[in-house]
């Protein structure tokens, strides 16, 4: 049994996915790919002399994913996504661009049809913060690696050749803080909400216990 005790949700994910691999390459196992765009609510909250919000404006959004049956009518879901947005710090007076910041997201999901046609799954997962720059700002002493949970609902329909297209809503939840925000006093964390809209695209590359190419 593959134990998350490593430090991050990163390498607990990475471990779940060598488990996971032998049963998979007996298995139908089918690639994904997604497009669309990311909201994500205000990672911080102030409001001392006036309120001010660091926020991650809307972000474009792209992802892979590796697929296989885990036991009718369950599908497993390893997948990697990354955006890439500005942070700004937002007040009643003006704007002020913080830093580029780049987000790995790291998942593994549990997805079951309800109607051929639609699915729901739950997820967890990590993200991985990288800004372009940590000079005077909340990254400055360090980005953090973060847990997230959430779930998502797919409409998909095939297209035949093993090819099958969809739309992807997908939620998940984390708790954001950093070093250099708990030096300056930031008690606990702000819940940060992550909200994306996606098309996707899945194809079989293998079927049954043969691993045959699906034709």
């Amino acid at each position: 049994m593959t134990r998350c005790s490593a430090p991050t949700g990163a390498t607990c994910l990475a471990g779940l996915v060598l488990a996971l691999a032998p049963a998979a390459a007996r298995a139908q196992v089918a690639v994904g790919a997604r497009i669309g765009v990311l909201f994500t609510t205000d990672l911080v909250h102030d409001s001392i002399v006036e309120p001010i919000s660091v926020q991650v404006r809307p972000a474009p959004v792209v992802g892979l994913s590796l697929e296989a049956p885990l036991g009718p009518p369950y599908v497993v879901s390893a997948g990697l996504a990354l955006s890439r947005s500005n942070v700004v710090a937002h007040s009643a007076t003006s704007d002020v661009r913080l830093t580029g910041l780049t987000v790995w997201h790291a998942t593994l999901a549990v997805r079951r049809p309800i109607v051929p046609w639609l699915g729901v799954e739950a997820r967890l997962g990590a993200v991985i913060y990288a800004p372009s720059n940590r000079t005077a700002n909340l990254f400055q002493d360090g980005a953090p690696v973060d847990a997230t949970l959430g779930a998502g609902v797919q409409l998909e329909r095939g297209l035949g050749a093993g090819f099958t297209v969809g739309l992807a809503l997908q939620y998940d939840a984390t708790r954001f803080t950093t070093n250099t925000l708990k030096a300056q006093g930031f008690a606990g964390a702000t819940v940060v909400h992550r909200v994306a809209l996606s098309a996707t695209i899945r194809r079989v590359v293998t079927q049954g216990k043969t691993g045959a190419p699906a034709r």
